[in-house]
């Protein structure tokens, strides 16, 4: 069923008792169009941008453990929880690859929020 994990299939699981997140998701995404002269030729351009984007990129193998073991630098299959440890929260940004994942506070927060993770190899 997804959405599940089959404790059958676990291999690893690590707890990261703090971590300070101080980035904020994506507050808008602008769409624009440009167009270049030069020589008297003209190009147009257009593309997608992000505004206000400052997602924390964390690093497995930057994250110690509540034993204070590092983590490995890459985790095959890994799922992670963020777990709040104060009034304000945080979230997973996209995907977790192999080496790590982004992660944003919530924006009603006045500054950086502390939470710990889970971490856990399937």
């Amino acid at each position: 069923m997804p959405g599940y994990l089959n404790i059958n299939n676990l291999k690893r699981i690590w707890r990261v008792p703090t971590l300070s997140v101080y980035g904020l998701s994506s507050t808008t995404e602008l769409e624009f169009l440009a167009v270049e002269q030069v020589a008297g030729s003209s190009e147009v351009f257009f593309g997608r941008t992000t505004v206000g984007a400052t997602e924390q990129q964390v690093n497995f193998a930057d994250l110690i453990d509540r034993n204070g073991n590092q983590l490995p630098t890459q985790i095959s299959n890994a799922a992670v929880i963020v777990q709040s440890r104060e009034e304000y929260g945080a979230f997973l940004i996209g995907n977790v690859s192999s080496a790590g994942f982004r992660i944003a506070r919530s924006s009603s927060a006045a500054g950086p929020v502390e939470v710990s993770l889970v971490i856990i190899e399937t």
